[in-house]
């Protein structure tokens, strides 16, 4: 501002007034100086009084942002969702498969004609039309029992049980375990989705009224990586022979410690 060059042209010429008579200053040199002083100060406060004067009359802006907060952007038209005139629409596949076939007639009135519902005019001109929905078949738990029979062996010195296909590797807990295809969907949803143990169990409780303890699924975790241990061997026999592997690693932190994660991947096999 030029208030501001003003004063400093006023500390110069001060500086260089008592440089000049600091020697033995006289009286009137010394009310020659005040004298001085109190001419340049004049238009120095009239010019303060000004800026203080615009300052009041300037109606108050919006508060400064600091310099790492982002400005906000001016609004912008807003665009029709969805594709260009003129192109196909993107709709969703039709299901390959019909499970069942529900008719649906039009509400008839006391006549046995046809209504309209709002305001209960006759209806006509006729048309039939299919409506397709997708839905999800609510489940829910299927408990099986086995009843399964055991031997000795002298030789293996081990008690020997019969199995069934569907059965989880045994346990040898008395109470019911979780089966096979509870232990995927766990699974994929802790590992693949990325869901924490106590939503895993919220989702299996709402979803199939699966009742899951948040503490056992990491011990039915590490279980399944033992029983898929050998077709995690076959996969990597299969990379090997592979005529070329795709290789990539991520960081992640676990129980404090730097951990890493390697992924290998071909066309067919992933590790």
């Amino acid at each position: 501002m030029r208030g501001g060059g003003a004063a400093r042209r006023y500390l110069i010429n001060l500086q260089a007034f008592i440089e000049e008579h600091q020697s033995n200053p006289t009286c009137e040199q010394l009310v020659a100086l005040v004298a001085e002083l109190r001419r340049q100060n004049l238009p120095l406060q009239k010019r303060i009084e000004q800026l203080e004067s615009q300052l009041r009359s300037r109606p108050p802006g919006p508060p400064t942002l600091p310099a790492f907060v982002k400005p906000v952007l001016p609004p912008r038209k807003k665009r029709r969702p969805g594709r260009p005139d003129g192109h196909e629409a993107a709709l969703r596949a039709v299901p390959g498969k019909i499970d069942q076939t529900v008719e649906v007639p039009l509400p008839a009135g006391g006549d046995d004609a046809c209504r309209c519902p709002r305001c209960s005019g006759k209806l006509i001109d006729f048309k039939e039309h299919e409506r397709l929905v997708e839905d999800i078949v609510p489940s829910r738990p299927i408990v099986t029992r086995y009843r399964t029979s055991s031997g000795f062996c002298g030789h293996c010195n081990k008690r020997v049980e019969s199995r069934h296909p569907d059965q989880p590797p045994a346990a040898n807990l008395p109470h019911g375990q979780l089966g096979l295809n509870a232990l995927a969907v766990a699974a994929v949803l802790k590992h693949d989705a990325g869901l924490p143990y106590r939503k895993v169990c919220r989702v299996l409780n709402d979803l199939c009224g699966l009742t899951v303890s948040p503490g056992a699924l990491p011990k039915q975790m590490r279980r399944m990586s033992q029983w898929l241990d050998e077709p995690y061997r076959q996969i990597k026999q299969q990379l090997r022979q592979a005529k070329f592997v795709h290789a990539d690693e991520t960081g992640a932190r676990v129980d404090g410690k730097n951990h890493w994660l390697w992924v290998l991947t071909s066309p067919r096999f992933t590790l």
